[in-house]
């Protein structure tokens, strides 16, 4: 929930060549300085640093102050709505499955923990999806997920869903 990133709050960072927003609209950001090495250079100015954005947003990150600054912008296939991640599955159908958070199940950006209530239905760029599966390796490793609820559009639980969450006590 950053809304202000001052000069040189990233200063001197040059090995920064990955930035994640998962923002489902690009932030407003009052100042361009995100980094600052004496030369009044951006980090963005570096043509390795590479933008990451959800799903369905890559447009509106191009065209955004500031964020259009940036040299690469790659658009993930996934997005994350109330600390849960998800894939769509169908646009036509409007479904979408539960997935892990991160490039591979392997590299999580944030591990599922505790208790997780799947919803039924999600809103994500003004469009309503139906949660219809959980998706290969979606809590894979997650050793610290406690329970799980699924609901009752949840028809499909993928390949090694839940492999390897040696806490997990309720589903």
């Amino acid at each position: 929930n950053i809304t202000d990133i001052n000069k040189a709050a990233f200063g001197n960072n040059t090995g920064i060549t990955k930035v994640y927003c998962m923002a489902s609209t690009p932030p407003a950001v009052s100042t361009s300085y995100l980094s600052y090495n004496g030369n009044n250079t951006d980090m963005y100015s570096n043509s390795d640093v590479v933008l990451y954005v959800p799903y369905g947003t890559r447009e509106s990150y191009h065209t955004a102050s500031f964020w259009d600054n940036f040299p690469s912008i790659v658009e993930l296939d996934y997005f994350v709505v109330d600390g849960i991640s998800y894939r769509v599955v169908s646009e036509t159908a409007a479904t979408c499955e539960v997935t892990f958070d991160g490039a591979a199940y392997d590299e999580f950006t944030q591990e599922y923990v505790g208790d997780i209530v799947v919803p039924s239905s999600i809103t994500w760029g003004g469009k309503r999806y139906t949660v219809t599966s959980v998706g290969d390796n979606a809590f894979r490793g997650c050793t610290s997920l406690a329970s799980i609820t699924l609901p009752p559009s949840v028809t499909s639980i993928g390949e090694y869903a839940f492999y390897d969450c040696e806490n997990l006590t309720k589903v």
